[in-house]
């Protein structure tokens, strides 16, 4: 089974555009695996993509709010594990 680390918080998601703002306490790269979860729901997906004040960028660190999109929707205060 993989572990997880918790590496943040979404703290906002766009429905229009299925962009979440992830306020970041650890490391996060194009290419990660994490889970999304809240109130025991939860989905995992493959970070494609990722931007730092509108700017596209491979990698975000802790205290970073990073832009991603996710494929499902996600609430205010869903934390974001990375899968290892």
């Amino acid at each position: 089974m993989a572990q997880r680390i918790l590496i943040g918080m979404v703290k906002d998601f766009d429905s229009a555009s299925s962009l979440a703002a992830v306020q970041l306490a650890e490391e996060l790269a194009v290419g990660d695996h994490i889970m999304v979860e809240k109130d025991g729901k939860a989905f995992e997906q493959k970070i494609l993509d990722m931007e730092l004040q509108n700017i596209k960028v491979r990698r975000g660190f802790a205290g970073n709010s990073v832009q991603i999109r996710l494929n499902m929707p996600a609430e205010e205060g869903s934390s974001v594990y990375k899968m290892i």
